[in-house]
């Protein structure tokens, strides 16, 4: 069963129309499902005035835009016997909803105006948030105007037998509005007909909705300001988020009972638990401290700036390539995504100078370094309100861990940890195997730098190369052979040291040699037991703090609508039919979720069949192409074929050039290659496909204007391929681009550069799935 995607262009704002059908006979189609998703611009239609281009219409660009869904929506649901299957509203931003009511519902024959009465059926209706926040900005249904205040969406989904057609009986909502939230698995817009079978391709699945809190209090506006803890900071206008909307899966609900068993450890700790560093924490703040210091007194032995910042840097990627990350509590209360990446940049910087000061520690400074960091024993250290709510919230796992692993049949723990104990002896066993051959790389190294080192030697005494220890296959033994062999490298590296210093002015420097790794003990008994049960513990002790930390408020950064709305958008995915190959075709429909929602999904779904095998993946970018979306990391993770953008004319700098050049499209041109599109079909066409011939598209997107600039300012770039639902040029643009060359590569961009011609109203992208795993795309 193929699937047409129509993205409609309605200015600034979304508008996606899936139709599922059999092929009949004579190129005719046997509709079988509806689906529209999302319907609303905030500002009417974004034709500029005076195309000739835009379709024949009498009225405002608005009614010319209405009259143009209400046409190419309903001869669909015409087809598939006027009725829409089901109703998706993405989340209560007025731009993604508000002319529902303008094209489901019939007309006054007066006015013209709907009349809040379905003019098809509807199979079934979900949206995300609590109904009160969808209300139409329009006078319509207002209260003191006639109206109870909830706008057509409003009633619809509180009460959908207001919104039935008195004339016309079939024309209602056929089951009560369903209100999701995000799942722990794809959730099938349509179900298998037989309980515990696959759901038939192609289908559509919610993977993504809005997320919920370990305490329904934390979504409460009254509870703002009753802690740091029941703070509000997305202050939802829901009081609470009720339990039984919550998905019923056995093992989400026990998810759910140990976050909320975190979230009141939290509480009671916060009341017995100072501020002030102690016992390890305090341990760990003093030596790093400690190594910040050496590190610099190693920066400051370096001869120039040049040499200061080469080993700093060195340092420092060394660091990020370990895999190390920043702490949580360092970049948890950033403004932005830009806030968060300097800070992370600062700490990594900072952990570049303290590895050297490591490393200068062990070159013989170790007994100078202990009396330092003494000296600093005096000194009160007290933990930040960000460093200690993550202090608090590590502290309640580990105990919820405790409890819940005490609860466990012993049964089941002792086989876990049965499978732990074989993991760890045979990892050990195969690292120490694998050390060998390192070790011996380590000596040959060490010869050579011995060597260059001796050819600049002079009059000054120098220690002597150490002697490579022979290892007898006997860890504890050879260990002690390992730990002889590196206290002669640091005796000889102080010497290296030493003399780097006289020769500061001259120029002359040696190389410290390098440490043999130790071999690791290959426990048995109770040891390795224990050793087993620690790592049970530490897995189960972070997968929840992951959980507990992905679910709760404190990720979320701001404190209006925007951020929690957006954040709640509905994210779908369509799986088309699977080739002969096994390979499927993906679309994913993202609504305006924004960076952390791809976060949680990229957690969720990386290595999960359900993303892999994927022949082309389709992305419908978030929140029309805005800075709060498409991460690098999303981009590369997807791996998109193509990406629709839907963006218009108002003032939100929507797409942001700058992340799409510097964040999106350099993500994309690593990740996926330049392709070359099919000779994909455009019916009716009267003219050559606009299809390219060249590896790539040339990514057209307009910024908004502004009073310097009343015309759209053109940014774009080469991409492997990138198609626009509503990136509309004016004729002043086309005109500057044949005088003044654009942003490109090379002076000559501007006469290189294709452009594609994207109309406006009307100008919708059309793409099909079709049973054999491939696709057709066209726009008219």
């Amino acid at each position: 069963m193929p699937v047409e995607v129509v993205f409609f262009n309605v200015g600034q704002g979304d508008c996606t129309f899936l139709h599922f059908y059999e092929p009949g006979p004579g190129g005719t189609r046997i509709s079988k499902r509806t689906v529209l998703l999302d319907c609303g611009t905030f500002s009417g239609c974004d034709v500029p005035p005076g195309r000739t281009s835009a379709p024949v219409a009498s009225g405002t660009d608005r009614a010319r835009l209405l009259a143009h869904l209400r046409h190419e929506i309903g001869t669909r649901i015409t087809e598939n016997g006027g009725v829409l299957d089901a109703l998706l509203i993405s989340h209560p931003d007025q731009d993604h909803y508000r002319n529902l009511e303008d094209i489901l519902c019939h007309l006054d024959a007066k006015t013209k105006l709907p009349t809040g009465k379905l003019q098809y059926q509807v199979g079934q209706v979900w949206y995300s948030c609590d109904p009160d926040n969808y209300r139409e900005g329009n006078a319509r249904g207002a209260k003191g105007k006639g109206g109870d205040g909830k706008g057509f969406v409003g009633r619809l989904l509180t009460e959908p037998a207001a919104s039935a057609c008195p004339d016309h009986p079939a024309h209602k909502v056929h089951s009560m509005p369903l209100r999701v939230q995000s799942p722990s698995d794809p959730v099938a817009l349509f179900p298998p007909k037989v309980i515990g079978a696959e759901p038939e391709l192609p289908n559509l699945f919610l993977v993504s909705s809005q997320p919920f809190g370990p305490h329904p209090d934390k979504w409460s506006p009254t509870g703002a300001g009753k802690s740091p803890d029941a703070g509000n900071k997305l202050k939802h206008p829901a009081q609470v988020i009720p339990p039984s909307t919550l998905p019923k899966e056995a093992e989400l609900a026990k998810l759910l009972d140990r976050l909320l068993d975190v979230s009141d450890a939290v509480k009671s700790l916060r009341t017995s638990t100072p501020r002030t560093l102690s016992g390890d924490l305090l341990e760990q703040r003093l030596l790093a401290e400690g190594r910040t210091e050496f590190g610099n007194r190693f920066l400051k032995s370096l001869a120039s700036d040049t040499e200061r910042k080469a080993a700093k840097d060195k340092a420092t990627l060394a660091v990020r390539n370990a895999g190390t990350g920043a702490p949580r509590w360092l970049i948890r209360s950033a403004k932005d995504s830009k806030e968060a990446a300097d800070r992370q940049k600062e700490w990594f910087a900072a952990e570049g100078v303290r590895k050297l000061g490591s490393d200068y520690v062990a070159a013989g400074h170790q007994k100078e370094f202990d009396a330092y960091v003494d000296s600093l024993r005096s000194t009160t250290y007290t933990m930040g309100d960000d460093e200690y709510e993550d202090h608090l919230e590590t502290a309640a796992v580990r105990k919820v861990t405790e409890d819940f692993l005490a609860k466990e049949p012993s049964g089941v723990i002792d086989h876990v940890v049965a499978l732990y104990a074989a993991d760890i002896a045979k990892e050990r066993k195969d690292s120490n195997t694998a050390l060998g051959p390192v070790n011996a790389k380590v000596v040959d190294r060490n010869k050579k730098t011995d060597a260059d080192n001796t050819a600049v030697e002079k009059d000054d005494k120098f220690a002597p190369l150490p002697t490579p220890p022979a290892l007898t296959g006997d860890v504890t033994a050879d260990n002690t052979a390992i730990g002889t062999y590196n206290e002669q490298v640091h005796r000889y590296n102080a010497d290296v040291a030493a003399f780097n210093d006289k020769h500061a002015a001259d120029g002359k420097r040696k190389i410290p040699l390098d440490t043999m790794s130790k071999l690791r003990p290959v426990p048995s008994g109770d040891d390795l037991t224990e050793l087993a049960k620690a790592k049970l513990f530490a897995e189960y002790t972070e997968e929840l703090l992951t959980d507990y930390r992905k679910k709760t408020h404190d990720q979320w950064v701001g404190g209006h609508k925007t951020d929690w709305a957006n954040a709640s958008s509905m994210v779908f995915v369509l799986k088309g039919k699977p080739g002969a190959d096994g390979k499927h075709q993906q679309v994913w429909l993202m609504a305006d979720a924004v960076m952390i929602n791809e976060d949680l999904l990229r957690s969720r779904y990386t290595g999960d069949a359900f993303v892999d095998h994927a022949r082309n993946r389709w992305l419908k970018v978030g929140h029309h192409g805005s800075g709060t979306s498409t991460s690098a990391a999303w981009i590369t993770f997807l791996k998109p074929t193509g990406m629709f953008v839907s963006s218009g004319k108002k003032d939100y700098h929507i797409p942001k050039a700058s992340h799409f050049q510097d964040t999106v499209i350099t993500a994309w041109n690593k990740t996926s290659p330049p392709v070359i599109a099919p000779p994909d079909k455009q019916p009716g066409a009267t003219k050559p496909d606009p299809s390219p011939t060249a590896p790539q598209h040339d990514y057209a997107y307009w910024q908004d204007p502004d009073a310097k600039n009343p015309d759209f300012a053109l940014v774009w770039k080469s991409t492997p391929l990138a198609l626009g639902t509503s990136l509309t040029p004016t004729a002043s643009d086309k005109a500057t681009a044949a005088k003044k060359p654009k942003p490109g590569p090379g002076p000559s961009a501007a006469k290189k550069r294709k452009l594609m011609d994207f109309e406006g109203q009307g100008t919708d992208w059309h793409l099909i799935l079709d049973d054999a795993g491939g696709f057709e795309l066209w726009h008219h």
